[in-house]
């Protein structure tokens, strides 16, 4: 079971990703740490399935958030059926 950052390791989570965005390798030893700490966030960032899903749909929709949402639902709707053992036809 994952378990929830604190409101501290958020802070510091979403002051590393704004640093290590900006491509300063100098937060690579405090973002070690807090991936070992919760490994979920390895998980959550580290899917290229979901980080290709994802870059597509901002690809193909811009900033139209209706058109995204919309896209972001049939996938997960296509998802589904492809987990279903037994889809119909």
């Amino acid at each position: 079971m994952a378990k929830a950052l604190t409101k501290s390791a958020d802070d510091q989570f979403t002051a590393l990703l704004k640093r290590t965005n900006g491509g300063d390798r100098s937060v690579l030893p405090k973002l070690r740490r807090l991936l070992d700490r919760y490994p979920e966030l390895s998980q959550l960032f580290g899917d290229l399935g979901r980080c290709a899903k994802r870059g597509w749909i901002e690809l193909a929709t811009g900033n139209n958030v209706l058109v995204k949402e919309t896209l972001l639902r049939h996938v997960a709707g296509l998802q589904e059926e492809l987990r279903d053992p037994l889809p119909a036809p």
